[in-house]
């Protein structure tokens, strides 16, 4: 029971054991403790609501300003028929931007986007905040436009 390890990891030690109980279940023993519950709803989150989530974040620029991405043509002539084809931009190693992401885009992503809602309140710095927010997805996992 949560009580018995309590008491077991209390004695002897240098390290704090919160233990209340009104909620017996709940204890939380520090450093080197152990989780032995359920690890399915980060699973969950990971698996499902982390993707959907990145999906949101990269369509925020296009659901504020009503405007799709921004489009690369090359335009050929070829034997006198000029041939226009979209061009997709060059994205970094999907490693490269994995790695950003877990270490750097989403503490930086949180940041800006409350900086930007923060500069949206005040119609003066309203375009500064539209701005911040139109640079949410290249911010968060380094893709390109």
């Amino acid at each position: 029971s949560a009580e018995r390890r309590a008491a077991k990891y209390a004695v002897g030690t240098s390290h704090s054991v919160y233990y209340n109980p009104m909620f017996p279940s709940r204890c939380v023993l520090e450093p080197g403790d152990t989780y032995e519950g359920d690890t399915q709803s980060v699973d969950i989150v990971l698996g499902v609501w982390l993707p959907l989530g990145l999906m949101m974040i990269n369509r925020v620029p296009t659901i504020l300003t009503l405007q799709s991405g921004r489009k690369q043509f090359a335009v050929t002539q070829q034997s006198g028929v000029t041939v226009v084809q979209s061009v997709d931009t060059a994205q970094l190693p999907m490693w490269i931007r994995a790695i950003y992401f877990l270490t750097v885009g989403w503490w930086a992503s949180l940041f800006v986007a409350i900086l930007a809602w923060a500069l949206s309140v005040l119609i003066l710095t309203l375009p500064i905040g539209l701005l911040l927010f139109n640079f949410l997805p290249q911010i968060t996992t380094l893709r390109r436009s």
